[in-house]
Order: C-alpha cells, then structure tokens, then sequence
C-alpha cells in the first residue's frame, strides 16, 4: 500500500458520490387542490427533501396565472417566518 492510496481512495469516493447525486430524480403527484389550507396539509408541506420543496415551489407558482395572491400566500409559507419582500413579488410578477 502506498504512502498516497489512502487520499486517492478519499478523492475516488468523493468523486463518485458527487457524480451520483445529479442523477437522482423523484416523481410527485399532487391532488387537485385550491386552498392554502390544502397546500399546508400535503404531506411535501413537511419540506422533508429537496425534492418536496422544489415541488412545492413549483405547485405554487402554478397559482400565479389564476391568483396571484393565493401563489404569494403558499410561497409566503414555504419560505417561513419571513414573507416575500416586494422586490421578489416584483421580480415573479415580471
């Protein structure tokens, strides 16, 4: 065993799991939903992976052509305690 075999396994580990983590992809299907109330109780509303909060971003900018103000109220939930600030309404609206 050499004095570097120990780093080149390291690097090959990384490198393998970096390579493997882009090529993940997860289906989620939604049920017809209209309300905030709704939005809050699917269970991706627990934001548990990535990929649920992606989806969930996606869902809610699917409202904006229908109502605006419903999409502002579901991003407003999924971004936290903290809502949109008007420069980001701005940036959607455009």
């Amino acid at each position: 065993m050499g004095l570097f075999d120990n780093i080149k396994k390291a690097v090959n580990d990384v490198a393998s799991s970096a390579s493997s983590s882009g090529n993940k992809s997860v289906d989620i299907v939604f049920p017809d939903i209209g309300t905030l109330e709704e939005f809050k109780a699917l269970p991706q509303a627990a934001l548990s992976t990535p990929f649920d909060t992606a989806a969930m971003t996606v869902l809610a900018l699917c409202f904006y052509p229908q109502d605006k103000n419903l999409c502002f109220d579901m991003l407003n939930f999924l971004k936290g305690p903290e809502s949109l600030s008007e420069y980001e309404k701005t940036f959607i609206n455009d």
